[in-house]
């Protein structure tokens, strides 16, 4: 029985009342989002601006973004010291914006090499759908095709990397500190973000990003975007 403005400012209330109660913010931006995907028409003026002040008061934790040159040190140091299966899904997951939790649900009969790039079948991600991610970078191509030379298992059922998830996040802050970038904090998520915020600097438009990134909102990954930019001047520096 609401019209479009009283919606808005019902919403912002229930924010507001949230924000008091303590609870998480993350949560409330799930459901403008899901409100927005039901109802494409209703702009929420109100509730996105005491949402964002919200995230004034209460910053969100995310994960600290990367220079490609760091990336690459990190694979590169990661095969010297006779860990491949390490190089190989940071590869994958910089260059496909992988979470590392998808790079490591995926099995040898979810990966194909093709005479375009390779292909990689993602049963399970963030979203709950399957979905296919095309590499065509020609080097990723040659790490993976070498990576099946050198690998590859009798069964193809078999996991694409024997690794788990504590142990990727340990090898990643031991080989931040082996390059001295220990200070960045770097995480399991600075691949993905680190690899998105490339793009956007490379010139790729917002919208190829998202559909490539798999993101289910503009507006998230703006602005997820946008903080990684920062992060890797920062890092530079």
């Amino acid at each position: 029985s609401l019209d479009e403005v009283e919606k808005d400012w019902f919403l912002a209330e229930h924010l507001l009342d949230a924000h008091d109660e303590g609870k998480t913010r993350h949560d409330f931006g799930v459901m403008l989002s899901a409100v927005a995907k039901i109802d494409p028409r209703l702009k929420l003026k109100v509730a996105w601006k005491v949402f964002d002040a919200w995230a004034v008061e209460d910053p969100p934790r995310q994960a600290p973004a990367a220079p490609p040159e760091l990336i690459t040190g990190m694979m590169m140091a990661a095969f010297a010291i006779g860990r491949p299966q390490l190089a190989m899904l940071v590869c994958l997951c910089y260059c496909g914006l992988l979470r590392v939790s998808e790079a490591l649900a995926l099995s040898w009969e979810d990966v194909f090499l093709t005479s375009s790039g390779v292909v990689l079948c993602l049963g399970i991600t963030k979203r709950g759908m399957e979905q296919k991610v095309l590499l065509t970078n020609a080097t990723v191509r040659a790490w993976t095709h070498l990576y099946f030379v050198r690998f590859a298992p009798s069964s193809r059922k078999e996991k694409f990397f024997s690794l788990t998830y504590g142990a990727v996040l340990r090898w990643v802050k031991r080989l931040a500190a082996l390059l001295g970038a220990e200070s960045l904090g770097l995480t399991t998520h600075t691949f993905r973000r680190s690899g998105a915020s490339e793009l956007s600097r490379s010139g790729i438009p917002l919208a190829d990003i998202l559909l490539f990134g798999r993101w289910a909102t503009e507006r998230s990954a703006r602005e997820y975007i946008r903080r990684g930019e920062v992060a890797i001047h920062r890092a530079r520096g």
